[in-house]
């Protein structure tokens, strides 16, 4: 631990700092979200997504595992569902959100999510995050711990040969 601290000078701060703030004069104003850039995210995320699904009937070491990645691919898609309808929901609801929560009317749902208690907000982020994040890591780990019982299909030589033409 004495030599990182020593290579890279961790723990001790630094004597000088040539810069002290870059300028933000170059960033641009962000446009808003339209429908079509909504219809682009939600092919892209049901494509990435819906992947997993491909192996709905694929051959798994046990049958826990099997039901354990159709439960993680399952909540992969449902997670951005829920997440799209809840911001829809929510943006056509707004005021009678804002009446609900006892919160100060404001104009969009990001607005909105930022007059809420940080304890609302730490707990709505962290279900759906760690909902999503745990499905993640479960198909992440999966895929390779799956490795240890393939089928003897996955053992037989293929003759390629016989896939391409010859005379």
């Amino acid at each position: 631990m004495w030599a990182l601290r020593f290579l890279f000078g961790l723990g001790v701060p630094p004597t000088h700092k040539p810069v002290l703030s870059f300028s933000n004069s170059s960033t641009r104003i962000g446009r808003k979200v339209t429908f079509a850039d909504w219809i682009v995210l939600c092919v892209i995320l049901y494509a990435y997504t819906s992947i997993h699904l491909i192996a709905w009937n694929f051959t798994f070491p046990t049958s826990v595992e099997q039901w354990l990645w159709r439960a993680a691919s399952i909540l992969l898609i449902e997670s951005g569902t829920t997440y799209g309808l809840a911001l829809i929901l929510l943006k056509s609801q707004l005021s009678r959100f804002c009446h609900l929560f006892k919160v100060k009317p404001v104009n969009t749902a990001t607005q909105f999510f930022e007059t809420l208690h940080p304890v609302f907000q730490y707990l709505l982020t962290g279900i759906w995050v760690g909902a999503y994040g745990i499905a993640r890591a479960y198909i992440f780990v999966e895929a390779f711990s799956g490795l240890r019982a393939l089928p003897e299909t996955a053992f037989q030589v293929v003759e390629w040969s016989n896939f391409l033409p010859h005379f």
